[in-house]
């Protein structure tokens, strides 16, 4: 046996032992980990397959996050070069090695609902645009599962909701106002929360068939609280116009901004 072969073999013996002598320390804490929703149950066969054996002793034995870490310089490697697949791909055994990080999933959306989506280009040929279309939605659908995924283990985060009512209002063909709507509600019912969900929220519903009256006293409840964005006016003074409000009752045109 060379002297590198011994080497080697010593440093992965460490390597192994001292992840395994980690994990028998550390099991408590994982065990509350998994209880909070911190980390998956298991590792599905999947993310075995994925990450290799090597590395799926180095994971088990507490190096998640630098099997994570190595991951995901491979997925921007693929993302630079253009290999859309191959990073989304990685990203979705990185959320099973650290489903806790919010950035992980989001990582993971963009490069499926935003930047894969985008590469596909939209067809001068309006026979071809139905198929365009489809593969555009299935694409964007990927990212939703993602954050769909995030919301179980990180079920009280705001930006979760706030990405899904974001795809929903500006990915999808077609704009989804209503879906838009109820997870800008979620968001807007967060702790910690951003304000702008409140009006976010108001905005979609705005657009949503059926919930204008909804909308509109959204709306007049943020006006009334002097927040007088120009999107709020605009879109109060809208539904005050569908809704046929006596003009009395209207804001008026000459509102404070901010």
């Amino acid at each position: 046996m060379s002297r590198h072969t011994r080497n080697l073999l010593i440093a992965a013996v460490l390597l192994i032992s001292f992840g395994y002598g980690r994990m028998y320390l550390e099991e408590p804490m994982a065990k509350d980990m998994v209880a909070k929703n911190y980390w998956p149950n298991t590792m599905n066969m999947q993310t075995r397959d994925k990450v290799g054996q090597l590395g799926m002793t180095a994971a088990l034995g507490g190096f998640r996050s630098l099997v994570a870490s190595i991951m995901a310089v491979q997925a921007f490697t693929h993302w630079d070069e253009g290999r859309f697949d191959q990073a989304i791909a990685q990203y979705w055994v990185i959320v099973q090695l650290q489903p806790g990080a919010f950035f992980n999933w989001f990582q993971g959306l963009q490069y499926s609902a935003y930047d894969k989506a985008h590469s596909f280009e939209f067809p001068e040929d309006e026979n071809q645009r139905a198929d365009w279309a489809r593969k555009y939605n299935e694409t964007v659908s990927e990212g939703e599962r993602f954050m769909l995924g995030a919301k179980k283990f990180m079920p009280d985060d705001y930006r979760v909701y706030g990405q899904l009512g974001m795809l929903h209002a500006s990915k999808f063909i077609p704009k989804n106002w209503c879906k838009a709507a109820e997870y800008y509600e979620q968001a807007a019912a967060c702790p910690d929360t951003k304000p702008y969900y409140f009006r976010f929220h108001a905005y979609a519903l705005s657009q949503c068939a059926g919930k204008e009256q909804e909308a509109y006293d959204l709306l007049k409840t943020l006006y009334d609280a002097n927040t007088r964005y120009p999107s709020v006016i605009t879109h109060l003074q809208r539904m005050e116009e569908f809704l046929n409000i006596p003009q009395a009752d209207r804001i008026p045109e000459r509102a404070n901004k901010k």
